[in-house]
């Protein structure tokens, strides 16, 4: 679909280097401050959490949502337990208790959540790293990332280089 987007800096471009690591970070940056969702929300995501859906006129909702998303490709996380509701998952693993966040594309590829979200879905199955959670522990797949990873990608896409604290 195109040629990718001109990057301002290639200290910020994801692509650049690190790989996986990079990619997975840059997008769970995107998603948090898209989603509004809490570090502790964004690491413990699991692949049946996300969903990619296009939105089409014929869903029973349509009249209740913005013309501008016809046609346009969304994510649909279900965030399982958080801040506010801290047992859902631990009660009911494999229940449907939770909130549903459904986080639009934005205009612009590079900043897209949707965009950088599928790209780590494919990039983390072609890689054949098993792990349930959709963001992967890449040093340990059973275990999630710990929420200091949240905020050193935060660091790093905001300066390129993590504060010392």
């Amino acid at each position: 679909s195109g040629p990718a987007p001109a990057w301002p800096s290639r200290r910020r471009d994801p692509r650049a280097r690190g790989g996986l690591q990079r990619l997975r970070d840059w997008a769970m940056v995107l998603l948090a401050y898209r989603g509004f969702l809490r570090r502790s929300e964004v690491v413990a995501l699991r692949l049946p959490d996300v969903i990619f859906t296009e939105f089409k006129a014929t869903d029973p909702d349509a009249a209740s949502w913005p013309v501008a998303m016809l046609g346009r490709e969304l994510m649909v996380v279900r965030v399982a337990s958080s801040k506010t509701r801290p047992t859902a998952r631990r009660l009911i693993p494999e229940s449907d208790s939770g909130t549903t966040v459904i986080v639009g594309p934005h205009s612009d590829p590079r900043v897209c959540p949707v965009h950088w979200c599928k790209a780590v879905f494919r990039a983390v199955s072609a890689a054949d790293k098993s792990s349930p959670f959709f963001f992967p522990n890449l040093n340990d797949r059973e275990r999630p990332l710990k929420g200091a990873t949240v905020v050193r990608s935060v660091e790093l896409a905001n300066c390129g280089k993590p504060s010392h604290r």
